[in-house]
């Protein structure tokens, strides 16, 4: 991501920290997220709750899921890169 593209990205996240009800964040990203993006995350929030319940192998994961094997491999990835202390918050977030 350029420069100035992260500059925005920050604004963006930043903004999110100062919404204060569940109506005003979905009026928020709903402004900002097209269906397509709101089902991806929604996907992805599946695929990290399946990996934390740790009941399943990643390839019938993606088959109840209905995700791609790559999808589930980019989730996994993404947690190893985390510190135990934020893996925990997110598993936490995720109950």
């Amino acid at each position: 991501m350029n420069t100035e593209l992260e500059g925005w990205w920050r604004k963006f996240k930043s903004i999110l920290t100062k919404i204060n009800t569940e109506k005003e964040m979905e009026i928020f990203l709903d402004l900002f997220l097209t269906i397509s993006e709101t089902e991806d995350i929604a996907r992805r929030l599946m695929i990290l709750k399946a990996i934390f319940d740790d009941e399943m192998p990643q390839r019938e994961m993606k088959d109840k899921l209905h995700v791609s094997i790559g999808k589930v491999s980019r989730g996994s990835n993404a947690l190893k890169k985390l510190d135990y202390k934020t893996k925990k918050r997110v598993e936490a977030l995720l109950k």
